[in-house]
């Protein structure tokens, strides 16, 4: 995370970072939502909610992971 995706994320409270996930991924997600919102019964009790199914794999990303270990750390 370099000073300006701090000062960004110290003034807004998160920051966003385009083009991150393959388009696999995306896809992935998309799909996941589209499951959650047609068809909850057919997901596990714990996919049905934030974090998770498909956004498990968000909080361990290398991208997220540095911004997560700038915020904790300082």
């Amino acid at each position: 995370m370099n000073q300006c995706d701090r000062i960004i994320f110290d003034l807004k409270g998160y920051i966003v970072k385009p083009a991150v996930l393959s388009p696999e991924e995306v896809e992935e997600i998309q799909e996941f939502v589209l499951r959650q919102k047609k068809e909850p019964e057919s997901l596990l009790p714990h996919q049905r909610s934030l974090p998770g199914g498909a956004f498990e794999k968000l909080i361990g990303h290398p991208v997220v992971t540095d911004i997560l270990q700038n915020v904790i750390d300082n």
